[in-house]
């Protein structure tokens, strides 16, 4: 065999070598650094489950319509205090109690927020909370909410925006009182990469937010940037205008970047 020859059967031996460590490098070549943490955030994620009730636990689920302006049934007006026993009377009392007059929501009822991965209904859309409002639990001294609570909870809150403070309550402005319920089952996420943007059940809270005896359990919240948290995910820069009592966070997961906290 002539020089040449060798000298081109042995270029494709080493071409064909080549090939092949090339491809079991790429085999076995780690994932990127944000494959892997996207990884484990879902992992994560997956660990949060809505819950499921059935017609005997009595508690309303959500009909997913997110522009309710006609006071619907469950709502109940006394003076300039609205009691709500339904989730789509709370919706209502929240988006419209400027132009109804109302200063009190009374949460009289436990609620299903409808939250499934699957759900048709659309999900619940953060409301901008502007202007003096209270919104609290009816307290029940023989325990007779769900699970045998004092207070009601709001259940399966499922929130997914592309950007903004995202939560039950995007931003409050002015007086804001929220006392008194819970949350179980809340997943509140945003997919927003850019902007520090507030990802909790409150997303933004402004000046004169006074929270008190407000929890949430089993849930979570994820973004693809900074602000997630589990009662307030931003403020406003002061300190003596936001008062947060009594209340905690419990089995909550804060999937952001490359973190994960469960606390």
């Amino acid at each position: 065999m002539s020089g040449a020859k060798k000298g081109i059967r042995c270029l494709g031996c080493m071409m064909m070598i080549i090939v092949l460590l090339l491809g079991l490098m790429a085999v076995a070549m780690p994932e990127t650094a944000e494959a892997k943490n996207e990884d484990i955030r879902d992992a994560y994620e997956a660990e949060i489950k809505f819950k499921t009730f059935s017609a005997e636990d009595g508690i309303p689920v959500w009909d997913g319509i997110n522009s309710v302006t006609t006071k619907p049934a469950g709502a109940d007006i006394t003076g300039n205090v609205c009691t709500v026993t339904t989730p789509e009377a709370l919706r209502w009392a929240m988006t419209q109690y400027s132009t109804n007059s109302i200063a009190k929501i009374v949460i009289a009822a436990d609620m299903d927020m409808g939250g499934r991965e699957d759900a048709v209904p659309p999900k619940w859309e953060p409301v901008t909370l502007t202007g003096a409002i209270s919104i609290e639990g009816q307290r029940d001294e023989n325990c007779g909410y769900y699970g045998g609570r004092e207070y009601p909870t709001i259940y399966n809150l499922n929130v997914e925006t592309a950007s903004g403070h995202t939560g039950f309550i995007a931003s409050t402005s002015g007086d804001v009182n929220i006392k008194n319920f819970y949350f179980d089952s809340a997943k509140i996420r945003t997919t927003s990469s850019s902007g520090v943007q507030g990802v909790a059940i409150i997303g933004y809270a402004g000046n004169g937010l006074i929270m008190e005896n407000i929890g949430v359990e089993n849930s979570l919240s994820k973004t693809a940037f900074y602000g997630a948290a589990g009662l307030i995910g931003k403020s406003a820069e002061t300190t003596n205008g936001i008062r947060v009592t009594n209340c905690y966070a419990k089995k909550y997961m804060l999937l952001h970047l490359s973190v994960v906290v469960v606390y």
